[in-house]
């Protein structure tokens, strides 16, 4: 996979990981007035981990290694820094 696609695959995954995080923030307010159903947030939640999947098969396909043990969202979060926005909130509590 060509460096193009990966960071197309990294806008995919901020677009629904920020669609996901605002529909956290709303939950947190006393009214929950959701624009989304149920079943698309969970839809969302299913996508973003197939994403988080072909991220991180994806850099380590470029020969990245990682300690053992590191999950998958360990190395999608290593593209998302290096090729994402910098606002970005990172898969697995990464900072």
């Amino acid at each position: 996979m060509n460096l193009a696609n990966l960071i197309i695959m990294i806008n995919d995954w901020e677009v629904v990981n920020k669609r996901l995080g605002n529909v956290m923030r709303k939950q947190g307010q006393a009214s929950i007035e959701l624009d989304r159903s149920v079943e698309e947030v969970e839809e969302d939640k299913q996508s973003l981990e197939k994403l988080t999947k072909k991220l991180a098969d994806t850099v380590r396909s470029y020969g990245l290694t990682f300690k053992e043990g590191a999950r998958d969202d360990c190395a999608a979060a290593v593209a998302i820094v290096v090729f994402g926005k910098s606002d970005t909130i990172l898969p697995g509590g990464y900072v």
